[in-house]
C-alpha cells in the first residue's frame, strides 16, 4: 500500500474528516508537515475536502524563520490554497525560568484555533507521525506518567487531527525525496539541550540498537492499548464528575463522593476540576494530583495544597474547593455557580479591544470600542452593544451557570 493510501486509511479509521469539510493544514516547513500538505492535497478530491494552509512564525531564528514562512506561503500559492500566517515574539515572551518550547506551543495552538475559526475550518491537521508518538510515550515513561500519558498523542482531539500518526518519519522523507519536494530544516531540532531532542537523538537509537529494533512500533502499540483503556476510564470519570461536582465558590468536589471512587477515577475527577479552573489539565502532575487526593482522604478542615500558577485546593467539612490566583493575564478570577450538569469549560477574559478565540465553540469573539453606538435595530444576531463604563472594566466569556439571569433588549424584565 502506497503512502497516500495509508494516510487515507488513517483518515477513515479515526473518522478524522467529513466530506465537504475544510481542513486547515499546519505547516512549519519541515519534512513532516510538508509531506502532510502534499499528501492531503492529493487526497482532497477523493475525501471531498477543501484545504487551507497556516504557518506560525515563532521569530526564534531571525532570517531563517522568515525563510520558512516565505517557503510555505509560496507552496500554498502554487497549490492554489488559502494561506494564513501568524507571528509572535516567543523569545521575548518567555519569563525567567519558563520553557521557550511550552510558550511556543501555547501561542502556536492559539493561532491555529483562531485561524481555523476565521477560515471556517472544522479540522486542523498536524504533522505528528509515529516517531513523534514514540518519543512522547518514552518521555512520559521517564516522568512516571499514568495511563493517560502512556496513551500518547490522540489521533483526534477536538478540532485537531494527526493523519500521519501511523507513518514512520523515514517513509515521509523517502516520499519527499522520490518526488523532489523541498523542505526546511530547523537546526534547533538537533540541539541536545532540549530533553525531547535527547530522547530522539540519543535514547531511542540506543534502545533500538541494543534492546528492541522495533522500539518505535512497540511504543506506538503501547500507546494504542493505553488509549483504549483511557477512553473507557475517562468516560467513567465524566459520569462521576456529573454526579458529584458543584460550583459554589469555584469548582468543588464532594468529599463523600470522591471517597467512594476507585483511585483511578478519583484522580481523573480531580484533573477535571483543575481543567475547569485552568482550561488545561496537563500542568497538574501525578504528585500534585496525589497530594490533592491525600488532602481529601486524610487532610483536616482548612488544609491546603498549592498547585501550579498560584492555584490551590482547600478542604472544608464536606468539599474540596479549587481556587485560582487572580490577576493572571488572560484568566478570570475564581468564579462560582458553575452548572454541574455542563462539561467543564474554562473562563476567558474578553480582550477589549481585540480578538478572543473560543476553541470550544470553534469561533473567535471580536470586540471593538466604536466612537458612537450603531443603530440597534440594524445589528445582526451575532453582534451586541454594551456600555463599557457599566461593565466593571472586565468582561468574561463562559458557559451558563446555575442561577444566571439576563434582561433581553426589548423585553419587560429578566429571564433565566
Amino acid at each position: 500500500m502506497d503512502l497516500a493510501a495509508r494516510v487515507g486509511r488513517t483518515l477513515d479509521k479515526y473518522r478524522m474528516t467529513e466530506p465537504g469539510q475544510t481542513v486547515l493544514v499546519a505547516v512549519s516547513g519541515g519534512p513532516d508537515s510538508m509531506a502532510l500538505l502534499y499528501l492531503l492535497h492529493g487526497l482532497r478530491k477523493d475525501k471531498g475536502l477543501a484545504l487551507a494552509v497556516a504557518h506560525f512564525n515563532h521569530l526564534t531564528r531571525g532570517a531563517e524563520s522568515d525563510a520558512d514562512e516565505e517557503m510555505v506561503a509560496e507552496v500554498a500559492g502554487r497549490l492554489g490554497l488559502p494561506f494564513r500566517a501568524g507571528r509572535y515574539d516567543v523569545p521575548g515572551a518567555v519569563a525567567p525560568g519558563a520553557s521557550l518550547q511550552v510558550v511556543a506551543r501555547e501561542k502556536r495552538y492559539e493561532f491555529l484555533r483562531e485561524a481555523a475559526a476565521t477560515l471556517g475550518a472544522g479540522r486542523v491537521a498536524l504533522g505528528h507521525q509515529a516517531d513523534d508518538q514514540a518519543e512522547t510515550v518514552l518521555q512520559h515513561i521517564l516522568r512516571g506518567s499514568g495511563v493517560r500519558g502512556l496513551a500518547g498523542m490522540p489521533p483526534v482531539r477536538g478540532i485537531f487531527i494527526r493523519p500521519l500518526i501511523e507513518v514512520r518519519r523515514r517513509d515521509l522523507e523517502s516520499y519527499l525525496a522520490s518526488r523532489g519536494l523541498s523542505y526546511r530544516t530547523d537546526p534547533s531540532n538537533y540541539k541536545t539541550v532540549y530533553h525531547r531532542n535527547r530522547v530522539r537523538l540519543e535514547l531511542i537509537p540506543f534502545l533500538t540498537s541494543g534492546y528492541n529494533p522495533r522500539l518505535v512500533e512497540t511504543l506506538n502499540q503501547l500507546a494504542q492499548a493505553c488509549r483504549a483503556d483511557e477512553e473507557y476510564l475517562a468516560g467513567q470519570a465524566r459520569a462521576a464528575w456529573e454526579r458529584m461536582a458543584s460550583g459554589e465558590g469555584g469548582p468543588s468536589l464532594e468529599l463523600a463522593g470522591l471517597a467512594r471512587l476507585p483511585d483511578a477515577l478519583a484522580a481523573r475527577v480531580v484533573r477535571m476540576a483543575w481543567e475547569q479552573l485552568r482550561g488545561n489539565p496537563d500542568d497538574l502532575s501525578y504528585v500534585q494530583t496525589m497530594a490533592v487526593l491525600s488532602l481529601a482522604s486524610a487532610g483536616r478542615t482548612g488544609g491546603v495544597v498549592h498547585l501550579p500558577g498560584g492555584g490551590r485546593v482547600t478542604r472544608t467539612y464536606t468539599h474540596l474547593l479549587f481556587h485560582r490566583a487572580a490577576g493572571r493575564d488572560g484568566e478570570a478570577p475564581p468564579h462560582s455557580g458553575a452548572d454541574p450538569g455542563l462539561p467543564p469549560r474554562p473562563v476567558r477574559v474578553l480582550r477589549v479591544p481585540g480578538r478572543t478565540p473560543v476553541p470550544e465553540l470553534n469561533c473567535t469573539i471580536v470586540a471593538s470600542t466604536p466612537a458612537g453606538c450603531p443603530p440597534l435595530k440594524e445589528l445582526p444576531p451575532t453582534e451586541a452593544v454594551l456600555d463599557l463604563e457599566r461593565t466593571g472594566g472586565e468582561l468574561h466569556v463562559r458557559t451558563r451557570r446555575r442561577g444566571d439571569l439576563f434582561w433581553p433588549l426589548g423585553l419587560p424584565g429578566r429571564i433565566k
